[in-house]
């Protein structure tokens, strides 16, 4: 088969837990959020809204508070990050949150993970890691994370989706991805007078 360099990014793509510091060129991560926008969206209702944090202070802020929501909660997920310098952010360099207006569709969540996955691949595209961060969302959409909605500009109406960092990988992130099971794939064959 004829190589493909989309085929080959979607299937060479690894989620990233260890980040340079390297800020990001702004050119290029414009480039990259430009394509979250241009994703499918249902009935072209376009919900999302995405906000980006690349502060490194306010990264380690909003990191801090997470691990203590993280706490609060007993989250299942707290014992990944005991060490000293723990950051549910791999210490990555951008931070980038879309969140969805439900009451403009009723696809919001779909067109929103939509969007994140355009984002993520363009990212990889450009040799720049990333990774979905689930317990950032968890925590935006408690009561602990109202503050933190409201530093971001999440506008009214608007529920957090999918966040996710992006940031260049850090010598030794490699891991080895397990490989998928092509048998969940199945072929319907029939005429369509042997359907429903």
């Amino acid at each position: 088969m004829e190589t493909n360099p989309v085929v080959e990014c979607i299937l060479s793509r690894r989620s990233v837990r260890k980040y340079k510091k390297n800020p990001l060129p702004a050119d290029t991560l414009a480039a990259v959020l430009r394509c979250g926008i241009y994703a499918p969206t249902a009935w072209h209702r376009e919900p999302w809204a995405i906000r980006v944090l690349q502060d490194s202070a306010a990264l380690d802020r909003f990191n801090g508070s997470l691990l203590q929501w993280m706490r609060e909660i007993r989250h299942p997920a707290l014992g990944h990050f005991q060490e000293p310098n723990a950051s549910v952010l791999y210490h990555a360099p951008v931070l980038v949150v879309i969140a969805g207006d439900m009451g403009r569709s009723p696809m919001a969540p779909a067109d929103c993970f939509l969007a994140a996955e355009n984002i993520l691949l363009a990212a990889w595209s450009f040799s720049i890691g990333s990774c979905i961060i689930a317990s950032a969302v968890e925590f935006l959409k408690s009561a602990g994370g109202g503050a933190w909605r409201s530093a971001l500009q999440i506008p009214a109406g608007h529920e957090p989706v999918v966040a996710a960092v992006l940031g260049y990988a850090a010598d030794g992130w490699e891991g080895a991805m397990a490989l998928r099971d092509d048998s969940r794939i199945g072929h319907v064959h029939g005429a369509a007078g042997e359907l429903p």
